[in-house]
């Protein structure tokens, strides 16, 4: 459900991106295409209107064609012979030849040559001769035949940024759109972990319905669990009854040996009652923020089991969090790993802004890849966790739920010189900000 909401984004602008790219095609194109096609027309019309002027001063005896229809963009000059002397037109100036005599059909008795002069700066220029009655050649040069690119540039620029800023508000948008998403995803996931989240119900209708559906949904399965678990709960407290009978009843038999099997198994069966217990109270436990001593809170974890446990402490570490999880989390902690590791070292240490909690063995630890195996409920390490120890299985993984469950972190690393080395990250409350913001 999380890869959705963070996909969609970058698809979407990358359909955008793509319609942006074809646009940019089509326009620098279209834009070519009419920019040629004025260019034909504007040296079409500028090459008759030389024609039709030079006739008519020629009739009238005015010959100095060349000093009156000279300009910035038209070079003229008479001459003996022609400066473009086939009579083939090229391909690409056909269509100024049939323009030019749009413009003036009445040339289209005369001796038209036309041609293509090409500078070192790599600019065409539009090149002609035209016979006149006088047996002379008028020639002419109109320049920036291929020019036409600057304007079609100017426009290919205005399309880029346009469609920039079109992208640009459609990632916005976009980004809005799947805020929502992404919040659900995430909540989900933070929801499976066992924890209690609450959308505000705010925005669009939409948004307002998948916010409430999802309260909805999210109390059920909260009732559900819950109630689950306190039944597995009362039925493990009812069960403490019989089994004391049977402890009652064991001081009645004879036989020592059968008596001390009897105790035995009747103190093993409450303890793991007991232990179940913890474990189910932690799918459902509810708690409230509250400032916290953590040398004092790990002193008061750490009490039950006496020298066998050193606290490393160098600053005091102060911080709101749950007290109640974390304390039941930590003294798991401590004693798998004075069950295991014949002792702990619990130590406090800076994290980032915050604090962690290290707690240290010196046992036969775990392998690293077995490390995510120990968080489900009733795992055993044989070579490690012989039956000779007491324990169920029950105090990580409860640890880890309560950890999941009010916001916090519990790792696992390889300790220096030997053991295991478990982390606990404390929860922290979550801040003001609603979950689901329209």
């Amino acid at each position: 459900m999380r890869l959705l909401p963070r996909r969609l984004v970058p698809v979407a602008i990358l359909v955008f991106l793509t319609l942006g790219v074809v646009q940019l095609v089509a326009s620098v194109l279209f834009y070519h295409a009419i920019d040629t096609e004025t260019v034909r027309q504007d040296h079409a019309r500028r090459v008759a209107e030389l024609l039709v002027v030079a006739d008519r001063l020629e009739s009238r005896g005015m010959l100095d064609v060349a000093s009156i229809m000279t300009t910035e963009h038209l070079a003229v000059e008479l001459g003996s012979r022609p400066i473009v002397t086939t009579d083939e037109v090229p391909a690409r100036l056909v269509p100024v030849r049939d323009a030019i005599l749009a413009w003036e059909p009445a040339l289209a008795n005369r001796a038209l040559h036309l041609g293509l002069l090409q500078t070192e700066s790599r600019t065409e220029h539009l090149i002609g001769s035209i016979e006149l009655a006088d047996g002379n050649w008028l020639n002419f040069r109109s320049a920036g035949f291929s020019a036409g690119w600057p304007v079609v540039l100017r426009a290919t620029v205005m399309t880029v940024l346009l469609a920039l800023a079109a992208l640009l508000a459609g990632a916005l948008f976009l980004k809005g759109l799947g805020r929502p998403l992404r919040l659900l995803a995430d909540a989900s996931e933070r929801i499976g972990e066992g924890a209690q989240l609450e959308f505000e119900v705010k925005g669009p209708a939409d948004v307002q319905r998948v916010s409430r559906a999802f309260n909805d949904m999210q109390s059920r399965i909260g009732r559900l669990i819950g109630d689950q678990a306190r039944a597995f709960e009362a039925i493990s407290h009812d069960l403490r009854t019989p089994l004391g009978r049977v402890t009652l009843a064991s001081d009645m038999v004879k036989d020592e040996d059968i008596r001390a099997i009897i105790a035995g198994s009747s103190r093993e069966m409450v303890a793991l009652l007991d232990s179940l217990r913890g474990f189910l109270r932690a799918q459902h436990m509810e708690c409230e923020p509250e400032q916290v001593d953590l040398q004092q809170l790990v002193r008061t974890a750490a009490a039950p089991w006496g020298d066998k446990v050193k606290i490393r402490a160098e600053d005091e570490g102060h911080l709101t969090t749950y007290r109640e999880p974390l304390q039941i989390a930590l003294a798991a902690l401590i004693d798998n790993a004075v069950n295991f590791g014949g002792g702990a070292l619990v130590a406090i240490e800076p994290a980032g802004r915050g604090w962690c909690i290290a707690v240290m063995d010196r046992g036969p630890g775990i392998p690293a890849h077995l490390h995510h195996l120990i968080l489900d409920p009733f795992f055993r390490i044989d070579d490690a966790r012989a039956r000779n120890v007491s324990g169920f299985g029950l105090g990580i993984p409860t640890a880890h739920r309560l950890m999941q469950r009010f916001g916090g972190r519990l790792l696992f690393e390889e300790n220096r010189g030997g053991g295991l080395r478990a982390v606990l990250y404390p929860p922290a409350p979550p801040g003001p900000t609603a979950l689901f913001a329209g």
